[in-house]
């Protein structure tokens, strides 16, 4: 009997730890996804503010990596602590799902930590610093859009 029951233990520590590790390669994956994503938008608030040339010099003077992280490294935190109160179906259909899916958790945690964000960018980067606000406010404005088509 206590060979059945230490299995049993067992197999249920091993089942919880396997859909922990899954749930974190998922989170890592849709961090991916909305890194690559919040670039993308980034491109289109910068291209709205600056009458569509601003994505093009982006693309000549900056690689990239240093694109996706120009932007996202002040939006990714709120992002990483949105993902880990997902449950695991709702990381599925994050990870499986469209664009759209991802916008909606990018547009409402920029929404609601927008202050937090443009003072962040004010402090830390001083060539964005000038245009915090109508960046943030643009990014908010994309990621409606895409979330609605």
């Amino acid at each position: 009997m206590k060979i059945y029951r230490n299995s049993l233990i067992f197999f249920l520590i091993t089942l919880v730890s396997c859909s922990t590790n899954t749930d974190e390669e998922l989170r890592l994956q849709i961090q991916s996804l909305i890194s690559k994503d919040i670039r993308e938008i980034s491109h289109k608030a910068l291209d709205q503010l600056t009458l569509g040339l601003g994505s093009s010099l982006l693309n000549i003077t900056i690689s990239k990596t240093d694109q996706e992280s120009l932007i996202s490294s002040f939006i990714m935190p709120y992002i990483e602590e949105e993902l880990k109160k997902k449950k695991s179906n709702e990381l599925k259909l994050l990870a499986n799902g469209d664009i759209s899916d991802r916008m909606g958790v990018i547009g409402s945690c920029i929404l609601n930590n927008k202050d937090a964000i443009i003072e962040e960018i004010k402090t830390k980067n001083k060539i964005l610093e000038p245009l915090a606000d109508e960046i943030i406010n643009e990014l908010i404005n994309c990621t409606n859009d895409l979330k609605i088509k």
